[in-house]
């Protein structure tokens, strides 16, 4: 991102929110679109149960068997009311060194 481009976006975000407040207080319908964050979807299926898959970042144990143990690798995991459940037996194409 170019330098400049970040206060340019907060000016905009800033105005974006004012207009949000203006139609709040209007009493106007503001619409609220889902978002790409796991947390509500996390939620949803420890609670009711309802399984759903999310790629997370976890910790490697035994999970990728040709990447090192302990380190950090992002997984479907599946989640329920069990909880969230990282998948195992994935495979990096070349075995990395540290």
């Amino acid at each position: 991102m170019p330098l400049d481009e970040y206060p340019k976006r907060c000016v905009e975000q800033l105005a974006n929110w004012h207009q949000e407040l203006e139609s709040y207080k209007r009493g106007e319908r503001i619409e609220v679109k889902p978002s790409r964050e796991y947390a509500s979807t996390i939620m949803n299926a420890i609670w009711t149960g309802e399984p759903s898959v999310v790629y997370g970042n976890v910790r490697n144990d035994n999970l990728i068997e040709n990447l090192p143990q302990g380190c950090c690798v992002e997984v479907a995991c599946l989640v329920d009311a069990n909880g969230i459940q990282p998948t195992k037996g994935a495979r990096c194409r070349r075995i990395w060194r540290r």
